[in-house]
């Protein structure tokens, strides 16, 4: 074998074994500076028993809407009853997304300390970093964090998405995943249910539908709107607070008020890192009031056919 190919089959087995030690030992470290982070990035459940409440609800849900229980019993010789698998495989969506989106946020987060302590405290690296290598080990670093960041952003903004077509489901027997977006199911529940079923004296309509509705940086049309800037428009990008405006951006969102776009346009590294903690920890406020709005939802399904039974 020639003496160059020799050396690229090393080179290729040293960046395989890089790779191998990268992906196993990246969820260990995550695990482990999640503990550090401040803030934390949100849990749905913060201890085993709020866990075991929430799992409860969500079976329950799924077995008030046609899904399996969690243990079936049969007799010898019986046929099982036939289940509706939607609801699970709606439910596990929510529940998978939200886990990517959180360890996205993580991610964005080593990201944005590793950054931060290369370019302010270079000496804590050994060896020790000329100011070009800390100059190229930041810049490796931030584009790092502005791809997580945006990736939050599309993910947490998708999150709400499927909750959307589980509502979809319990309001409208509607089962297509690529329908709806959340904020249309939301207001034509809002629209159709809402009247008949009272839904503003429910305790829990009135807070799901603050976060919802607003147009604040800690809010859901806020979030949609920063995710349909980034998935058709822009990309996230270092910048510092007294530069000017990307034209893009401005030409962008010409139509909306002054407030609106002053809070909707980018922000530096810092101030995209607490956008993204803050809606990953809007959803997990906002969770049992979404296990409200389905219980709900099946409820009134139940008493609309009960009222107006088939003829």
């Amino acid at each position: 074998m020639p003496k160059e190919e020799d050396n690229r089959t090393e080179v290729f087995v040293d960046a395989l074994a890089e790779i191998m030690s990268q992906t196993f030992n990246e969820p260990a470290l995550r695990r482990t500076c999640e503990e550090f982070m401040n803030p934390a990035p949100a849990k749905l459940a913060k201890s085993k028993d709020d866990k075991k409440k929430i799992q409860d609800r969500m079976n329950e849900i799924n077995r008030q809407l046609g899904g399996p229980p969690n243990l079936i019993f049969l007799a010898n010789g019986s046929k099982p009853k036939h289940y509706d698998t939607y609801p699970a495989a709606a439910i596990d969506q929510i529940l998978c997304s939200f886990s990517r989106s959180r360890v996205l946020v993580s991610r964005a987060h080593m990201c944005f300390v590793g950054a931060t302590a290369v370019k302010k405290n270079p000496e804590f690296w050994k060896p020790l970093l000329s100011v070009e290598q800390s100059k190229t080990y930041y810049d490796l670093a931030i584009e790092q964090f502005w791809e997580h960041a945006e990736n939050c952003f599309i993910r947490m903004a998708s999150l709400w998405d499927r909750v959307g077509q589980l509502l979809d489901f319990i309001f409208f027997n509607i089962r297509q995943y690529e329908r709806d977006g959340f904020t249309r199911v939301f207001e034509r529940i809002k629209i159709n249910i809402g009247p008949m079923m009272d839904l503003k004296s429910q305790p829990f309509w009135s807070s799901l539908n603050e976060y919802v509705s607003s147009e604040r940086e800690d809010g859901l049309k806020w979030l949609l709107r920063r995710r349909n800037l980034l998935v058709h428009s822009m990309h996230l990008y270092e910048r510092s607070e007294d530069s000017d405006e990307d034209p893009l951006f401005v030409a962008e969102y010409n139509h909306l008020e002054e407030n609106i776009k002053k809070k909707l346009k980018l922000g530096t590294a810092l101030m995209e890192l607490d956008h993204i903690h803050t809606h990953l920890r809007k959803f997990v406020e906002c969770f049992p009031n979404v296990l409200d709005l389905c219980e709900f939802g099946i409820q009134s399904g139940k008493d609309r056919r009960s009222r107006f039974p088939a003829i």
